[in-house]
């Protein structure tokens, strides 16, 4: 097991994930080597977040 609890490769759903903690969390298990689905009530804040992730 790795980083967070997860093996690198699972899939982690990260809720409020467009700014501060959720932010934080999305980010931080996408560089632990986890894949990530960030989600918010703001839509296109979540895909900044997940294209941030996306390089």
């Amino acid at each position: 097991m790795g980083a967070l609890g997860f093996s690198p490769g699972e899939v982690v759903c990260v809720t409020g994930a467009t700014s501060g903690i959720g932010k934080a969390c999305a980010l931080g298990a996408a560089k632990a080597g986890l894949a990530v689905a960030a989600w918010d009530i703001d839509g296109p804040g979540a895909q900044a977040t997940a294209d941030e992730i996306s390089g």
